[in-house]
C-alpha cells in the first residue's frame, strides 16, 4: 500500500531584503487550526522541520500530522559597520501529534 508523507520546513526569509531599494521582510509561517501560534522564520532556524502531515494515499485522507516549535533564545548581540550580528541557540520547543 502506498501512502505520502508532505513534510514542510522553515526557509530563514524573515530579515530578508523585501525588494531592489532596501528595508527588510518580515516573515512568519501560519499554522493550521489548533496547531498553535505563527512562527517567524528566522534564518538561523532555516531547515527546521516544524509540520509532517502523513497521508493513506497519495493525494487520499490525512491520516497524522505532527507539527514542532522552534526554540530560539538570543544568546549575543554585536553592531558592527557591516551590521549586526546575532547569536542564538537553536532547538525544539515542543511537539505535538495529531490523529484524526
Amino acid at each position: 500500500m502506498k501512502s505520502q508523507t508532505d513534510s514542510y520546513f522553515l526557509r530563514g526569509m524573515n530579515g530578508d531584503r523585501k525588494d531592489t531599494s532596501g528595508g527588510t521582510k518580515s516573515v512568519s509561517i501560519t499554522l493550521g487550526t489548533n496547531e498553535g501560534d505563527p512562527i517567524t522564520d528566522y534564518d538561523d532556524q532555516s531547515g527546521f522541520p516544524y509540520k509532517t502531515v502523513t497521508y493513506d494515499a497519495p493525494g487520499g485522507k490525512a491520516m497524522s500530522r505532527t507539527v514542532s516549535h522552534p526554540w530560539r533564545p538570543q544568546s549575543a548581540t554585536q553592531t558592527r559597520p557591516s551590521g549586526t550580528l546575532t547569536a542564538a541557540f537553536t532547538g525544539t520547543l515542543n511537539t505535538w501529534g495529531f490523529t484524526p
